[in-house]
């Protein structure tokens, strides 16, 4: 927290500070309390990781793109691509990335649904 913006008297706030993180450096919680990610991994009986230690692993973590926003972030650029191309020539052509795997995955998944449904014959009889 910061304090130094939040308070009337800036020296005050600096002080605040200076002292929250003293606090966060000093505070140790136990390897036994923590995720074994987390976990410093020292020999000693009394390891652990202090509180800004903590923070900075914690906010490192929540910086790191996940799968999910990965994905996000490749469908929006492929739009942004198929947009372009449909303003520029009225057609578009699928050049963007694509998750091959995914891609097999899902069309596996329709033939057996189709095969089921009874749209298509099962050749393999």
């Amino acid at each position: 927290m910061n304090y130094e913006t939040k308070m009337s008297n800036p020296e005050t706030g600096r002080m605040f500070d200076q002292l929250a993180d003293l606090i966060r450096e000093t505070i140790e919680v136990p390897n036994k309390m923590l995720p074994a990610r987390f976990r410093d991994n020292r020999k000693d009986k009394n390891g652990g990781r202090s509180l800004a230690e903590l923070e900075k692993m914690i906010w490192e973590e929540e910086q790191a793109e996940t799968e999910y926003r990965k994905l996000k972030r490749i469908k929006a650029e492929n739009a942004a691509n198929y947009r372009k191309q449909v303003e520029e020539s009225g057609e578009f052509v699928y050049n963007g990335q694509v998750d091959e795997i995914g891609l097999y995955e899902k069309e596996q998944r329709f033939v057996g649904l189709a095969i089921e449904a009874g749209w298509v014959e099962d050749f393999d009889e």
